[in-house]
């Protein structure tokens, strides 16, 4: 290609991108400026004038480069462009969205013209140092996402919490979670569905079986005769089949409801709601271009997750070398014949366990929770509520009803007192679930009181949930599991 054409069309794309960016700007301004503040929005507004003046200016410094740069060296700049692009965009956009892709049309062609003005600059050096520096560069652009398309074949072939992605899809999740979580614990392993619970079947005749759905409280980190929906059973003397995996909410909750339960024809549905993050459900409207949020969303590339939960492992081995309790439980496959109370003390005197997570990991965690239960804007909770009432119409006519499941700070109170703060209303979560699945006329059992109702031991504290853990430990699955059971009842006689 002949130098004048070349220069002048990467001049073309630098100015046509970056005055595409500006006028997105200027539509974004207002928005820009209320979400950045004012200083950091003028700052991106300089980024976005510099980036097509950086790119005219290194053009001209090299218009009298060789005349002509062949096929080979465009497509290397274009693959250094890409990649050196695509590294800019997840390091610089804190998410993708539409505003953030029209502001980065401007730098991302400014990339890929100074990966050509390299190549012109690289033109004029002696043979092999421009090879290696071309090479090099290749390289540099090239090996991010390589790693990336690495890391998710891994992911596809050796599921693991370590290499998860945040996957819109409610099948894609269910069956990963579902992967990554069925594994043995305590001797037993799942049944052929990968839940924590004795084969389900098909409901006879005169029988009635109740389908119970929820996440990693329900598939629980105790013994399968320690879990509240065991409990429930022995109480009631029919079957709770425990459709839990760990990681799911809502929305795999019904891709379960529709594809596992019904077929089988349950007598009644229960879902175990938890406050904690089971609101965590993406808005009804559809997600604009899917394919392009799994590579420029940060929250779906490995590359950029993996490094981050490794320094996070590796903080918790440092400030909490004992952990062992929800960590140990999800590797070991026991002999059923082992004695729990000789390698598990703390199943039966809470006490003497160790904790899961170091205390400021686990402050961060429940802070999190408080803000996204309590504190954020109830439109962002109605999603999760609307998915309930669309089970119920699913299952009916069956009874249909909702375990609400409460978070540790609104048992514990010296948890509160370090998480919470002063205007917040700790029971925000169970009001809007009774206000609004009362309206839809579903029954709600609330164990929150039941909760708090509980004796504290000596320490002070209920200790009704692993030590810094988030789940329920047996004698918090025990209350629980005593509070369903005339629940699960009441159902039943109510539908008939």
């Amino acid at each position: 290609m002949k130098k004048p054409l070349l220069i002048g069309l990467a001049a073309g794309l630098a100015l046509a991108s970056s005055a595409a960016s500006l006028v997105a700007l200027r539509s974004w301004w207002p928005a820009l400026e209320a979400l950045l503040g004012s200083g950091a929005a003028r700052r991106l507004l300089a980024v976005e004038f510099a980036a097509p003046l950086v790119c005219l200016a290194a053009l001209a410094l090299f218009v009298r480069v060789r005349p002509v740069v062949g096929g080979v060296a465009l497509v290397r700049v274009l693959l250094c462009g890409i990649g050196l692009a695509w590294c800019a965009f997840l390091v610089c956009s804190p998410s993708y969205r539409r505003l953030w892709l029209e502001l980065a049309y401007g730098p991302a062609v400014a990339c890929a013209a100074l990966a050509l003005v390299f190549e012109l600059w690289s033109a004029r050096w002696r043979p092999r140092p421009a090879k290696f520096a071309r090479a090099g560069l290749v390289a540099l652009a090239l090996t991010p996402l390589a790693c990336e398309g690495a890391l998710r074949v891994l992911a596809s072939v050796r599921p693991s919490p370590l290499l998860v992605r945040d996957e819109r899809a409610p099948g894609r999740v269910l069956e990963r979670n579902r992967k990554i979580y069925s594994v043995a614990r305590f001797g037993m392993a799942c049944n052929s569905g990968g839940h924590f619970d004795e084969e389900f079947k098909r409901r006879e005749a005169g029988e009635v079986r109740v389908a119970l759905f929820g996440d990693s409280f329900s598939q629980g980190i105790v013994p399968y005769s320690m879990h509240y929906s065991t409990v429930a059973e022995r109480a009631l003397g029919f079957p709770v089949d425990n459709y839990g995996i760990a990681g799911v909410g809502p929305l795999e909750y019904e891709q379960l409801l529709l594809r596992e339960a019904l077929p089988l024809d349950p007598s009644a549905v229960v879902v175990a709601f938890f406050v904690g993050n089971d609101f965590e459900v993406p808005p009804d409207e559809p997600v604009a271009d899917p394919r392009l949020s799994s590579w420029l969303d940060r929250e779906h590339v490995l590359l950029w997750l993996v490094p981050r939960r490794l320094a996070r492992l590796l903080r918790e081995r440092r400030e909490n070398p004992t952990g062992v309790a929800g960590e140990q439980l999800d590797r070991q496959s026991l002999d059923p014949k082992v004695d729990l109370a000789t390698r598990y003390p703390w199943l039966f005197d809470p006490l003497q366990e160790k904790a899961s997570i170091s205390k400021a990991g686990y402050l961060a965690i429940e802070r999190a929770r408080v803000v996204e239960a309590c504190e954020s804007e109830e439109r962002t909770l109605m999603p999760a509520i609307r998915t309930l009432v669309r089970m119920r119409e699913e299952c009916a006519p069956r009874p249909f009803g909702v375990l609400v499941i409460p978070d540790e700070f609104q048992v514990e109170d010296a948890l509160w007192a370090d998480v919470g703060r002063a205007g917040v209303a700790r029971d925000r979560p169970q009001q809007v679930l009774a206000r609004e699945l009362g309206a839809a006329g579903i029954p709600v059992l609330d164990v929150l009181p039941v909760l708090r109702g509980v004796a504290p031991l000596a320490d002070g504290n209920r200790h009704l949930y692993h030590l810094r853990d988030t789940h329920w430990n047996p004698r918090g699955n025990r209350v629980v599991g005593e509070a369903l059971a005339p629940f699960l009842r009441s159902l039943l006689e109510g539908a008939r």
